[in-house]
């Protein structure tokens, strides 16, 4: 049996991902978020506010020793107030780095601290973003917070590369997916938002992905970590 780990599990790309790893019968899933949409006899819901860190804090994770496999991916995200620094509300910035980078962070800790004397294939996928790696307007601390997720995975690799660990790490942008904070961003006005108009036309093109298949290229990283040799990864270019 595999142990599956999914925070924001209960929309977007992590409900994609739980539908899909539920397809197997070799797999126990643990679905972190602050509500719960999924379902299953393999499935556990772990209420968690990701904004608030003493919850976090507080959260225990499963034994793994009945596992052949443990993963972790640290999939909730928000984006945050839409707006120019300067114009935002003091506490949007604190939340957004508490979910995009705080919380992912303490899993992390959590999840290598709780399985470190476990001698099973350990793997952890941070769902990164293009904003982390390519500043957007009004979208300051949603890219700052992604880009300090990236950073964080690639240090966090190499400390496991110097303690020999059978760790791998990943952060991965998924390209522009088809989920709520989508629709959400096409609702900002354009004087808070310039690029507004790219991003409703991309949604009438056709040109979103799907959660069901970013939820795929991201179980091809968790299935077989080893082909994958960075730690920074695009779902577009695997």
């Amino acid at each position: 049996m595999e142990l599956f780990i999914i925070s924001g599990s209960s929309r977007g790309i992590g409900k994609a991902l739980v539908e899909k790893i539920l397809d197997r019968d070799d797999v126990e899933v643990y679905g972190l978020s602050r509500t719960n949409t999924n379902s299953h006899p393999r499935f556990h819901f772990i209420p968690v506010d990701f904004v608030s860190t003493n919850n976090l804090q507080n959260l225990s994770l499963p034994d793994g020793t009945p596992f052949s496999k443990i993963v972790l991916v640290n999939n909730a995200g928000m984006l945050g107030e839409v707006n120019h620094l300067g114009k935002l509300n003091s506490k949007t910035i604190v939340d957004v780095f508490a979910v995009n980078a705080v919380a992912p962070a303490l899993l992390m800790n959590k999840f290598l601290s709780r399985y470190a004397e476990i001698e099973v294939e350990k793997v952890i996928i941070n769902v990164s973003s293009g904003a982390g790696r390519h500043a957007i307007a009004s979208w300051s601390t949603y890219c700052a917070s992604k880009a300090a997720l990236d950073m964080l995975s690639q240090t966090a690799q190499m400390e496991q590369n110097e303690a020999g660990s059978k760790v791998s790490i990943f952060s991965v942008a998924p390209g522009i997916v088809d989920t709520q904070m989508q629709a959400e961003i096409r609702t900002k006005p354009k004087e808070s938002f310039s690029q507004i108009e790219r991003f409703i036309s991309l949604k009438e093109s056709g040109n979103l992905a799907s959660p069901e298949s970013v939820a795929v290229q991201l179980l091809k990283i968790a299935a077989t970590p080893n082909r994958f040799h960075e730690v920074i990864q695009d779902v577009r270019n695997l």
